[in-house]
């Protein structure tokens, strides 16, 4: 029987078919061009330094940073932060005479830090050089750090004859996180090597060593520097079912990725830079990035999933 004005039953059948094989081979044929993990990367900073302002905060282009510096005597209590030059120079020695020395810039609205989703990594990344002056032998002479706050923010620089906060006193006692640390040096020391620490402490200075406590099984050998050469940095924590997930890496030196599961911190409103006394080098920052990004197979999940509704549908 032929029918005339009217699709075959067959037809229509075969039709159906032939649409669904179509749509579920269009999907998955853009599945490898999907911008796995980039697509709702939020960038919280990205500071080049293009303004030529180290004060301004419009983020996500532009922070404001601040210093803080503190020796025993005021003759060495000295820094200064600039960025006329379109990098961050961080000078923190006179004539030899060199102090304790943090910079920090602020990357949320106050009272309100980015909280990790679990799957979602933070990333510190940034370049650096050290020049004009000289290397330190000391463990812990130069380090990088992601923190929370806690609401406590310090707006303003500061330095002096034993000025209270970096070395000493209550005025970052709210600041939890964690930090990579590590000697500067041009040859191996065998007694310093880089690893990867969290603030749990509550006073007695903000990088003062006795608030911060070394994540087991994250020592690996100190990379190694010469003068006026760029290297790039990282740091980041993952937020995974068991706590904190942390490593970094500087100088194509990487430590192991080591889960914090006793204290783990989640929660991150500030970058942070420091250099002990002993590292005399001025310090050059740039391409300071700061960036929350999800879990790399979100955007496979969503993509098979359409996949799955559409083969129920067609069903």
């Amino acid at each position: 029987m032929v029918c005339f004005g009217a699709e075959a039953p067959q037809t229509r059948f075969m039709s159906s078919r032939a649409k669904f094989h179509f749509d579920v081979h269009l999907l998955v044929g853009l599945l490898p061009i999907l911008p796995f993990g980039a697509a709702a990367q939020t960038t919280l900073l990205n500071d080049s330094f293009v303004d030529l302002d180290r004060t301004n905060q419009a983020l996500p282009e532009s922070a404001a940073w601040y210093y803080g510096a503190h020796h025993a005597t005021a003759a060495n209590a000295f820094t200064s932060l600039n960025a006329s030059s379109g990098s961050l120079v961080w000078d923190h020695s006179n004539a030899g005479n060199n102090s304790f020395s943090a910079i920090w810039a602020y990357l949320t609205p106050s009272g309100s830090p980015v909280s990790l989703l679990e799957g979602e990594t933070i990333r510190l990344t940034f370049d650096v050089s050290f020049s004009g002056g000289s290397f330190s032998t000391s463990g812990n002479a130069f380090r990088f750090s992601l923190f929370n706050s806690g609401g406590n923010r310090v707006s303003q620089d500061f330095a002096g004859t034993s000025e209270a906060g970096i070395a000493f006193g209550t005025t970052f006692s709210g600041w939890r996180g964690y930090e990579a640390t590590l000697p500067v040096n041009t040859t191996a020391n065998a007694t310093a090597d880089f690893i990867l620490r969290e603030r749990t402490g509550s006073g007695n200075g903000l990088n003062t060593s006795g608030n911060w406590t070394t994540l087991a099984g994250s020592t690996v050998a100190e990379p190694l520097f010469a003068a006026s050469t760029t290297y790039s940095g990282v740091l980041e924590i993952t937020r995974v079912p068991t706590g904190a997930e942390v490593r970094a890496g500087i100088a194509n030196v990487f430590t192991p990725a080591v889960i914090d599961t006793a204290s783990p911190f989640l929660s991150f409103d500030t970058v942070q830079f420091f250099s002990l006394d002993s590292l005399s080098h001025d310090i050059t920052l740039d391409n300071i990035q700061v960036s929350v990004v999800p879990e790399p197979s979100s955007a496979a999940v969503v993509a098979f999933g359409a996949v799955a509704l559409l083969l129920r549908r067609r069903r």
